[in-house]
């Protein structure tokens, strides 16, 4: 399973939207293995947001709560990069389930 957010999509995952992301969060949690992809510069992830109360913190915390509390895997990057570490997982996935 793999989440992909952008930046927007993500402030309103960990805030407007936090009792639905739980819920999704503990069905990822279930799967073998899942993935939350952010499509963005991890720059512009981690600093201050016009027009916005949500800390840079808040973001971080949120995402290494998934990590821990969920089992998920979190990547951050441009789109071309998060499609390659998409791929790579998948192929590497597939690879090892079918060799055991």
């Amino acid at each position: 399973c793999i989440e992909r957010k952008g930046i927007s999509d993500l402030l309103s995952f960990i805030t407007v939207e936090r009792d639905k992301t739980q819920i999704k969060m503990h069905r990822m949690a279930k799967m073998e293995w899942a993935a939350l992809v952010v499509e963005c510069r991890e720059s512009d992830l981690y600093k201050p947001y016009l027009y916005s109360q949500i800390s840079p913190e808040l973001v971080r915390q949120c995402l290494v709560s998934f990590s821990i509390r969920y089992h998920v895997f979190v990547y951050v990057g441009i789109r071309e990069n998060c499609q390659r570490w998409c791929i790579d997982h998948m192929v590497k996935y597939y690879k090892v389930k079918h060799t055991l």
